[in-house]
């Protein structure tokens, strides 16, 4: 697949687009809109994404179930106790997967968002929660304060505060994420990892933190 450049419009730096199917670019040198094709009518407010406690960034590379891995965006969920970095990586073939990661506890997801419909009074922490095949439980719910954004985002429309995050998992390393926004119900299906088995390379060393 053949990367995509774009010129940004604000400052006129120009930037690559390489995943398959890219829903937003934001300028690497003034974190201006480069490119966006959402599909949830919400415009993204360009906005830098604050610090936190991450040593991923991005171009760090990594290593899943037998593929190789670049990180190429970020979204960050700032929710009310807690954050979430979704890191949109790219594999070799122009595909896209999500790592989602806080306080260095990961999981990785496949980046297809499935329509939940027993209704949002299912989703609460320790409750008994059934997706597909799996049987999950509730571990918390959180409502987001605010969303940030960097470099090249996949499939995604949650770029809005206000909705709930709701994380459910199992004793074996299944998990799910829900976002309810609006009385809709989506959920992405993913694994929770230790990230040794990731292999993560070209992160943030800890004395490199001022």
């Amino acid at each position: 697949m053949a990367d995509k450049i774009f010129n940004c419009p604000g400052c006129g730096a120009f930037n690559t687009a390489v995943l398959e199917n890219t829903t937003l670019l934001v300028c690497k040198n003034c974190c201006g809109i480069v490119f966006e094709n959402v599909d949830s009518g919400i415009k993204p407010v360009p906005a830098r994404v604050p610090a936190d406690w991450s040593f991923v960034q991005l171009n760090t590379t990594g290593e899943y179930d037998g593929n190789t891995f670049t990180v190429v965006g970020r979204v960050r969920l700032q929710l009310r106790n807690d954050y979430k970095n979704f890191w949109c990586c790219v594999l070799k073939n122009g595909k896209s997967l999500w790592m989602m990661e806080s306080f260095a506890s990961f999981a990785v997801f496949i980046p297809d968002w499935i329509a939940y419909n027993k209704g949002i009074s299912h989703l609460h922490a320790d409750a008994s929660i059934r997706v597909r095949n799996l049987n999950l439980r509730g571990e918390y719910v959180e409502k987001c304060e605010s969303v940030s954004y960097e470099g090249e985002i996949a499939h995604w429309k949650l770029f809005s505060p206000g909705f709930f995050f709701v994380q459910a998992s199992r004793s074996e390393d299944d998990t799910a994420a829900f976002v309810v926004e609006k009385g809709e119900i989506e959920c992405m299906l993913g694994k929770k990892v230790d990230v040794q088995k990731l292999n993560l390379k070209n992160i943030i060393a800890w004395n490199e933190w001022k």
